[in-house]
């Protein structure tokens, strides 16, 4: 494919590839499989699925169309990314959650921080879906206050020596690699003592051990690392540059927090029975989240405010799924498929107000940030 691309023989190009592989999906329904794979017990179809459709993609090069052609991409404009991003919203195509540490964090990251040979050598495997990736940030005492973390990586003759624990990584039991944020500086130093490596997983010393959710299941791990030995070439830009690298991923993992998700109040209308099943309270808060999501969506807000928006929107629809729901809601069993996806949405969406920086995170930043309030 040329770098030079007509987009409107792409787009009916996507269109084509598309329609020969999924159904088309129903706009008045929303929606789509694997939604909330990752709040549901089974984790290995939704990423085999997620691994055969990007699979699919590379094989008839449609992955990485805005990489450089030197680590394997197309080379194209962001324009051609948007089409083929807006021609699969319009079909019933897997989840791409599982793979999203890695296509839409690590691989932006390491184009950004890491070597030519890292690149070369890790993106193309990232695009093909030969590798899962996952990040190391948070800790027990280090979550939204990052700069506490106590992960050492220590120097030593021929690299680093790496001691700690990592807490709520999601995928890390299906990940070949991380981006791990580790101290090589005295805890004093706060932002200015972090370096980020790149982790292989199965490095010896490192443990990865799934979290039970209040779901049922195992999206998050904890991972322990007891004398991970790792060579110099593991460093991701420069020594003490961790904290400029860690920003830039969470940037754009905020920014893809805003994207996984499609307006959800037609389809709570349904679930209801339409209007005529609804009390006047039932209909004001659907009329609210309706207006939220259709603000949200026409709206272009900086990460923070976008992220902080999403969680917002995230909690208010399935707390009203589970309400309309009534009593079916609260016994259940797993045959009962769709009250059962709108009870995990219920019970996962509390995580998007934590994952990728807290709510008051996201406020402390847009007052400090955006709009200039003092500390």
């Amino acid at each position: 494919m040329s770098s030079s691309v007509d987009l409107v023989e792409f787009r009916n190009r996507c269109d084509r590839w598309f329609a020969e592989r999924y159904e088309p999906l129903d706009p008045e329904r929303h929606d789509v499989p694997g939604l909330i794979a990752h709040t549901t017990d089974d984790h290995d179809a939704p990423m085999r699925e997620a691994r055969r459709h990007q699979r699919a993609l590379w094989d008839s090069g449609l992955a990485g169309l805005t990489v450089e052609r030197r680590y394997g991409g197309k080379g194209l404009p962001p324009e051609a990314e948007m089409i083929l991003a807006e021609v699969a919203g319009a079909y019933m195509v897997p989840s791409m959650v599982p793979l999203s540490v890695g296509l839409s964090l690590a691989l932006s990251t390491l184009v950004q921080f890491g070597s030519e040979e890292t690149c070369a050598a890790r993106v193309p495997r990232i695009l093909d879906a030969s590798e899962v990736w996952c990040q190391l940030f948070s800790e027990p005492e280090a979550g939204s206050d990052l700069a506490a973390l106590r992960t050492t990586a220590t120097r030593v003759d021929d690299g680093y020596l790496i001691e700690g624990q990592k807490v709520w990584t999601s995928f890390a039991q299906h990940s070949a690699y991380g981006l791990l944020l580790a101290r090589t500086g005295p805890a004093e130093d706060r932002h200015r003592g972090l370096s980020l490596f790149l982790l292989p997983m199965d490095a010896p010393g490192v443990t990865v051990r799934p979290l039970r959710e209040i779901t049922g299941g195992t999206h998050f791990n904890e991972v322990f690392l007891d004398a991970v030995a790792l060579p110099t070439s593991s460093l991701l830009g420069v020594e003490g540059g961790g904290w400029a690298a860690a920003m830039f991923t969470l940037g754009n993992e905020r920014n893809l927090s805003t994207q996984r998700s499609r307006p959800r109040w037609k389809r709570l209308h349904e679930l209801a029975g339409g209007s005529g099943a609804l009390d006047a309270v039932a209909r004001d808060r659907l009329v609210r989240l309706a207006i939220a999501e259709e603000l949200q969506r026409v709206g272009s807000l900086p990460g923070s405010a976008a992220k902080l928006v999403r969680s917002q929107i995230e909690v208010m629809a399935s707390q009203l799924a589970v309400d309309l729901l009534g009593a079916a809601a609260t016994a259940h069993d797993d045959s009962a498929t769709e009250v059962a996806a709108a009870v995990h949405w219920f019970l996962g969406a509390r995580a998007n107000r934590i994952a990728g920086g807290t709510d008051e995170i996201q406020r402390n930043i847009i007052a400090e940030r955006i709009l200039g309030l003092p500390r």
